[in-house]
């Protein structure tokens, strides 16, 4: 299960209810092959947390997408 995963990479997390929710900040910051949904976040005393139902592992396809559509930040308009 992604929970796991996402707890073995010492991503900050919070349990309510006995509900994990995951630091979305943490996960930008820490991971690259994990997509947040964000439409999903929630705020928590102001920090964006997230279910792990809400997250993915990026395919292929996000990653080539991720490569095509980047542009250069350093460009100006």
């Amino acid at each position: 299960m992604l929970d796991k995963e996402i707890i073995d990479r010492k991503i900050r997390y919070i349990a309510i209810n006995d509900i994990l929710y995951f630091d979305v900040r943490d996960i930008k910051e820490k991971t690259t092959d994990i997509l947040v949904k964000g439409t999903r976040v929630k705020n928590i005393d102001g920090i964006p947390y997230i279910l792990s139902k809400d997250l993915r592992m990026k395919t292929e396809f996000d990653y080539m997408m991720e490569k095509t559509l980047k542009f250069d930040s350093d460009k100006e308009l």
